[in-house]
């Protein structure tokens, strides 16, 4: 199970770099869009995009199959986990080398 979720987070990370996100805006993206759940648990993708432009990420739109990733991933993750904090949950459990492969760290 953990590794289908380390999976599922490289596999995001992969379709938000080929969208054109920064490696170094994806956790603050990812913290955002957890947030925005937390409100609107139960958003459609037109929501989301909306919500999170009204957050300052208007240069940036969710297509429909990395919005499914990110919402597997925040609840494979538990979406209580990252309410109101910083995106550890997300970079904690892998580093991000240069190739975009995950290296899984010890916790």
């Amino acid at each position: 199970m953990e590794t289908n979720i380390v999976q599922l987070k490289e596999i995001l990370i992969h379709r938000l770099v080929d969208q054109g996100m920064g490696l170094n805006m994806i956790p603050g993206f990812i913290r955002s869009l957890a947030n925005t759940f937390t409100y609107h648990p139960h958003m459609n993708l037109q929501l989301a995009n909306d919500r999170m432009q009204q957050m300052g990420w208007g240069d940036f739109q969710l297509n429909y199959f990395t919005y499914r990733l990110a919402v597997e991933c925040l609840e494979a993750c538990g979406l209580k986990k990252s309410e109101y904090k910083s995106a550890q949950w997300f970079e904690n459990n892998f580093t991000l080398n240069s190739d975009f492969t995950t290296t899984k760290n010890q916790i």
